[in-house]
């Protein structure tokens, strides 16, 4: 799979943000995928799409949040991707996203589960049941 699509929530001020539009500009045949229109925080170089577009994308798709992992397993065509679920956050344990059964397909759906931290491991495994391997987000693409 040569292509590299990153979903975000957006392309503003944010440390997911700013890690996969500088993983993107490096990458030849990379798309960032945004759910929120706002103005990049640093110098896209890429083509960038809104979620809805990831219907026609074929390659690796890498996520970073539960929704966008949701959406992109509605949405994408499975056939066509490689869905990587990137946790960069337990967003479990913040207020408000600590329903489970609406979490735990998020953790499930995905073909690799990647965490960035070895501190991450244990909580998500005892989570999800699944084990996940450690890389750091510009390795993703190794996965």
């Amino acid at each position: 799979m040569s292509n590299l699509g990153l979903v975000v929530p957006h392309l503003g001020a944010s440390q997911v943000s700013y890690q996969a539009i500088n993983l993107a500009n490096n990458m030849a045949d990379a798309v960032l995928f945004f759910e929120q229109l706002l103005s990049p925080c640093v110098p896209v170089k890429c083509a960038t799409m809104c979620v809805t577009e990831m219907v026609s994308f074929g390659g690796m798709l890498v996520t970073s949040n539960i929704e966008n992992t949701l959406m992109a397993h509605q949405i994408a065509n499975r056939n066509k991707i490689k869905l990587v679920f990137y946790v960069w956050d337990l967003e479990w344990l913040r207020p408000g996203k600590n329903n489970y059964l609406h979490n735990v397909k998020a953790y499930q759906v995905p073909d690799v589960l990647v965490v960035r931290s070895a501190e991450h491991v244990g909580p998500l495994a005892n989570y999800c049941n699944r084990q996940p391997i450690i890389r750091e987000f510009k390795q993703v693409i190794t996965c």
